[in-house]
């Protein structure tokens, strides 16, 4: 929701955060005219209603995700292994051979660790539908342009300089990125959800995976990446659909920004083996528009295999 006030918006955001910790939620995100917060469901209308009440609310949208599906989905797979856990537990009690309880008691710790992890997904849907999230984009009377503000944390990212220690994905269910660099770059950090190489003309290249959300596609973050891309100075940006080596869909992007070019690809893929989740992989190169290798960098995307 966009908000006009007739005061300064670092003010409306600080209201806006009070109101929340009033109805029991927390602020996710913020800065001098933007935030995002979470407010328990059954007190959303008494927030927007308080909040409206500061300015002029000059645009609304409202959006609902059915995760019934999903939750049922996972309630069942939970139900499944829990079923299997029992019966390996009767079969570790029958077994003698060494041999074959090492071999029951290593899949039992399998099938435990895959339960705790569903678990940990069914908590976190269960946080989600009891919190409804807004984002509030605060200007001034007369001054009613707003930023808008990126639903995916990642996307905030896009060609602005970041830490490049500690692990970005912690929850990331021990997902290792094992790709190869293009030839000339040199890995100077790698963890297991993101790691950063540099070639000898200094161009930057950082790849991340993340856990995608439900509707998430390409054709629905291609939008918000070319604007994400026009509000910190970039033009010149160019996007494509294509195809990596192993038919998994993805977008490719360029961007010029003054001396500075960046190249961003966004592939989309399912991982795991028994069990399918939603990943996606941004590879960033970032580098002088001289100096930027873009066809050995298009050429090195479109080989990708995962």
């Amino acid at each position: 929701m966009n908000i006009s006030i007739p005061e300064p918006t670092e003010n409306g955001v600080k209201k806006a955060s009070d109101i929340a910790e009033k109805y029991n939620g927390h602020v996710t995100f913020l800065n001098n005219f933007s935030i995002i917060v979470k407010v328990p469901v059954q007190k959303v209308k008494s927030f927007i209603a308080e909040v409206e009440k500061m300015g002029s609310c000059t645009s609304r949208t409202i959006y609902s995700q059915d995760v019934t599906e999903a939750y049922t989905d996972l309630t069942v797979r939970c139900q499944n292994l829990s079923r299997l856990l029992e019966r390996l537990s009767a079969l570790l009690k029958k077994a003698e051979k060494i041999e074959d309880i090492l071999r029951i008691e290593k899949e039992i710790a399998r099938v435990t660790g895959e339960m705790e992890r569903l678990k940990g997904k069914l908590n976190v849907m269960q946080n989600q539908i009891s919190m409804s999230e807004i984002s509030i984009n605060f200007s001034t009377d007369d001054n009613p342009d707003v930023m808008f503000i990126m639903p995916f944390p990642w996307m905030r990212e896009i060609g602005i300089p970041r830490p490049e220690t500690g692990s970005e994905n912690p929850r990331l269910d021990k997902f290792q990125i094992r790709l190869i660099p293009p030839k000339g770059f040199v890995t100077i950090f790698s963890q297991k959800t993101c790691f950063k190489a540099v070639d000898g003309q200094e161009t930057v290249l950082r790849t991340r995976i993340h856990n995608n959300l439900p509707g998430g596609d390409a054709a629905y973050c291609k939008k918000l990446l070319q604007r994400q891309f026009k509000t910190i100075g970039y033009e010149k940006i160019s996007v494509e659909e294509i195809q990596l080596a192993d038919g998994i869909n993805a977008l490719a992007m360029t961007a010029e920004r003054k001396q500075d070019s960046c190249y961003l690809l966004v592939a989309f893929y399912e991982s795991g083996w028994l069990f399918k989740d939603q990943k996606i992989l941004v590879a960033e190169f970032i580098g002088q528009t001289t100096q930027i290798k873009l066809p050995d960098i298009k050429k090195w995307a479109k080989s990708l295999v995962f």
